[in-house]
Parts: C-alpha cells; sequence; structure tokens
C-alpha cells in the first residue's frame, strides 16, 4: 500500500510547494504557446519487436499483485476495508491463476498492452503471488509484461522508513541491494517470451526516484555494466513527475514518466475540480517536460539516445477511507464522467512520441489494480447508484481505453 504511515509531511510539503510555484510559474507562462502536444513524426522501421502489437500506441497499465482474500491490503487494520469502490471479481486472490486470467483477457480484449508487477523484493507475497496466479495464468500470450521496482517498499527496512526521502545510493548497502535487485530481475524475467522489450530492449519501471540522493549515478552505472556483461541493454522509465527537483539524475534512465502525477501537487495552484480539468493542465505540462528531457543525452550510451518521454494519467484518485490519516496533501479528483476519462487519455496518447530505436508511442495508466486509492481501470460492480462521482463505475474505464487507443 502506498500510504505508509511514517510520511515526513514537513519535507514533503515543502517538496510540494517547490512544485507548485515551479509548475504553476512554468504552466502559465506557456498559455499563449501551441498546445497540440503531439510528437514529431518518426520514419524509424519498426523492429522486430514492435510487431508484437497491433499498432503502434502502446498502452500500459500497473498492476499490484499483493492482494489476498480477506486478507493485507484487502484488511488494514484498523481499517476494516481499504478501498471506496468494489472490484468487479470482489476481494479477490492474485495467487488464484483464474483471477489472472479474468484480468488478463479483460486486458487483452479492452486494448492494454503491457501490465507493469509490482515488485519490492524476490522473496515477498507478491511476488510469490505472481508465480502462483500471473505466470500460471492460461492466456498470459495475451499480455506483455515488465517489472514495476518499488524501490520505497524495498528499500524501506534499509533506510528506516516507507516515504524515505533519503534512499542514499553512497550507503553500500542501498547500493548493493539496488544492483543486486536489478540482476535478479534481469536473470529471473528478462527472457520470458510476454516481457515487453523496446528494439530488443528489456524495459523496467522504477518507482519513488523523488527520494533517490548521493551516488546514484555511480549506483545506476555499475548496474547497467552487470546487466550488459550478461546481455541485457536495460530500458529503464523512471517515475520523475517534477524534473526541476533533481534534473541532474534525468539522463540516467531511458525515459521520464510519473506514476501519478495527482492533485496533491496541482489541486491549490490550479483550482483543480475533475479529471477532466486536471487533463487540461497536464496537456501544457506533458509538452513542457517533453520538450526539456528530449534533449538530454542518456549518459552512458554510445549510440546517441535521447531521454524518452512517456506521458502518464490517472483516471482518478481518493484514498478517504483512510479516515484519521492527516490530510496534508491528499485532495480527492474524481472523474465527473466516462468522457473526463478520455479526456484524460487523448491528453496522454497525444503527447507521445517515438521511443528509442522504434516507432513505439507509450502511455502508462496509473492503475489497472491499485483499489487502495481509487485509481484504477480494472472493472468495478455495476449497481444502482451513480458510476459518478466516484461510484462504481462498472466497464467505463476499459472502454475508455479501447476508445482512445485502439485503432
Amino acid at each position: 500500500m502506498r500510504n505508509q504511515r511514517r510520511l515526513r509531511f514537513p519535507v514533503v510539503f515543502a517538496i510540494a510547494a517547490v512544485c507548485l510555484c515551479l509548475i504553476s510559474c512554468s504552466v502559465e507562462s506557456s498559455l499563449d504557446e501551441d498546445q497540440d502536444g503531439t510528437g514529431d513524426d518518426d520514419d524509424t522501421a519498426l523492429q522486430a519487436d514492435d510487431a508484437d502489437f497491433p499498432d503502434n500506441y502502446i498502452v500500459g497499465a500497473h498492476y499490484y499483485p499483493w492482494y489476498n482474500t480477506g486478507g493485507h491490503h484487502w484488511v488494514d487494520p484498523p481499517y476494516e476495508r481499504t478501498h471506496l469502490l468494489d472490484p468487479y471479481l470482489g476481494e479477490y486472490d492474485c495467487s488464484d491463476p483464474l483471477v489472472a486470467e479474468q484480468q488478463i483477457e479483460w486486458a487483452a480484449e479492452y486494448g492494454l498492452d503491457v501490465l507493469t508487477l509490482e515488485w519490492f523484493g524476490p522473496d515477498s507475497y507478491a511476488a510469490d503471488n505472481l508465480e502462483a496466479g500471473f505466470f500460471q495464468a492460461g492466456n498470459l500470450n495475451r499480455i506483455h509484461f515488465c517489472i514495476f521496482y518499488d524501490t520505497m517498499i524495498r528499500m524501506a527496512p534499509i533506510v528506516g522508513g516507507g516515504w524515505s526521502m533519503n534512499i542514499n545510493f553512497s550507503e553500500p548497502e542501498v547500493r548493493q541491494t539496488f544492483i543486486d535487485d536489478l540482476v535478479g530481475i534481469a536473470e529471473k524475467y528478462f527472457d520470458h517470451p510476454q516481457y515487453f522489450k523496446i528494439s530488443e530492449r528489456p524495459v523496467m519501471w522504477i518507482y519513488w526516484t523523488i527520494g533517490f540522493t548521493g551516488d546514484f549515478p555511480g549506483a545506476m552505472e555499475e548496474a547497467r555494466a552487470e546487466l550488459m556483461a550478461r546481455g541485457y541493454d536495460l530500458y529503464l522509465v523512471a517515475d520523475y513527475p517534477f524534473v526541476e527537483l533533481k534534473p541532474g539524475f534525468v539522463p540516467y534512465f531511458d525515459a521520464i514518466s510519473a506514476y501519478c502525477i495527482w492533485q496533491k501537487f496541482l489541486y491549490v495552484a490550479f483550482d483543480t475540480r475533475d479529471i477532466g480539468h486536471l487533463a487540461d493542465v497536464l496537456e501544457l505540462l506533458f509538452k513542457q517536460t517533453r520538450e526539456r528531457v528530449t534533449q538530454m543525452q542518456v549518459a552512458g550510451r554510445d549510440d546517441g539516445a535521447m531521454v524518452d518521454f512517456h506521458p502518464g494519467v490517472i483516471p482518478q484518485f481518493d484514498d478517504s477511507w483512510m479516515e484519521g490519516f492527516p490530510r496534508v496533501l491528499n485532495f480527492p479528483v474524481h472523474a465527473s464522467s466516462k468522457d473526463d476519462v478520455i479526456k484524460m487519455f487523448q491528453v496522454a496518447r497525444e503527447a507521445t512520441e517515438p521511443a528509442y530505436d522504434s516507432d513505439l508511442h507509450i502511455t502508462w495508466i496509473t492503475s489497472f489494480n491499485e483499489w487502495h486509492e481509487t485509481t484504477t481501470i480494472e472493472p468495478a460492480i455495476v449497481d444502482a447508484g451513480p458510476a459518478y462521482p466516484c461510484g462504481n463505475y462498472g466497464f467505463d474505464f476499459m472502454e475508455a481505453v479501447q476508445e482512445v487507443f485502439s485503432e
């Protein structure tokens, strides 16, 4: 669960204030500029792995294998219920391959191309659930996957806090854990026939880069060297919603995206009323971020690769079930209609550009099934109550994916 109880509120609030100022000034200065948000056309021939997809617009969503029936993540004392909406499948068990088969079927049917799989350690219950559930699904060949490396949860026991803003890569234990994890992930998953690759390069997502400090460039260089020695040319997508905070780290990733560029940072500055309005803000922010990062060359490469931009979007956000948790930054932002979600996805699609040496235009959606924060697109039950705002939306969000991204 992302809402760890040991959040350092003063530090995070200060960062939020800086981000509000930077984003507000940056976006407001662009109101009179061209807002088409489209990337330049690219004539690069399709690579072999591009041909695995029905079109060049790739959409991925973050998948959480941490649910077990009646257990952690559905119930988190003192809370008897850790989600506002009701999954179509009920409070399911991710170790059940039949659950995974249904989820994969929905993903493939409605136009998702990739699921990123939450990973925070080789011996975690989530990794066990993946082995028992997702990887035993009989229709796994219908979807691609890649690993979502959750450094916040993984490094918490080492750095002393779930929301630590000091994952210090100059500390030997942090550095070695990081390198060992990347090598272990590569050897376990990268050769799977359904692993997502861009121009033969295995893709991996990395979360919570906002907390990285110390010699991350050195650790990343060492990790890449270890992977290359084993034949893996990693393509690393970073959760990096605010480039201004640590621009010096950007060149050590292959692509920049955002796990959840939500109202925590946008609500106050822009009076974000709903997802449709947030989409208007992101249209400008995506353009500016893309223009900046794509001028940076990826560190250590001899092929002249520039950092790519992959827009990351949400259908909505609300974790207000957590009564009593200090609401310093957590302002819900809801979809007021299915059209809001379609608009958000359209903004993302228009902001994409060809990734690396390919013609793949990539968007990431938070999330497939992070029910704690109500960012899900996985089907919810269809009931008699209103679907908006923040009601059980049925299959609306999956249909929005299909309408925007399927050609």
